[in-house]
C-alpha cells in the first residue's frame, strides 16, 4: 500500500486535510454568524428605548435570494434625521415601509438599530 493512503478511510491524505480545512472554514462561517447576530440581540436589548422628534430622509430596499426554487425576498431600510442634525438608518418592517414616505416628520420610536415604531405629525417638511 503508498504511503499517501489512509488506512482508515481509503482516501488520499492530501484530499482528507483539504476537505478538512473546507469544513474548519464551513464552521467557522457559520459560528461568526451565529456571534454577531447574538451579539446584535444582546446590545439591542440592552439599549434603552428612545422617543425623538426624525424626519425620514430616504427609504431604501435590497432584494435578495430568488435563484433556483426559492422565493426573492426584500428588506426594507429608512434613513432618519433628527433635529439636532444626526442621521442613522434602521431597518423597516414591510408593513411600516409603505406607511411612511421620505420628507415626513414625527416622532420616532427605537432601541438600539430595531424600529420600534413612527408616529407622523400633522405639519410634514417635504
Amino acid at each position: 500500500m503508498p504511503n499517501d493512503v489512509n488506512l482508515l478511510s481509503g482516501m488520499p491524505t492530501p484530499m482528507l486535510v483539504v476537505g478538512g480545512i473546507i469544513f474548519m472554514v464551513v464552521l467557522a462561517v457559520f459560528a461568526t454568524v451565529i456571534v454577531k447576530g447574538v451579539s446584535r440581540w444582546s446590545r439591542n436589548n440592552g439599549s434603552p428605548v428612545i422617543t425623538t422628534m426624525a424626519r425620514l430622509v430616504t427609504k431604501r430596499s435590497q432584494a435578495y435570494g430568488g435563484s433556483g426554487e426559492s422565493g426573492a425576498r426584500t428588506a426594507y431600510f429608512a434613513t432618519f434625521e433628527t433635529p439636532a442634525g444626526e442621521r442613522f438608518e434602521l431597518p423597516l418592517p414591510a408593513r411600516e415601509s409603505g406607511l411612511i414616505a421620505e420628507g415626513d416628520a414625527g416622532e420616532l420610536t427605537y432601541q438600539g438599530t430595531r424600529f420600534k415604531g413612527f408616529a407622523r405629525s400633522s405639519i410634514s417638511s417635504r
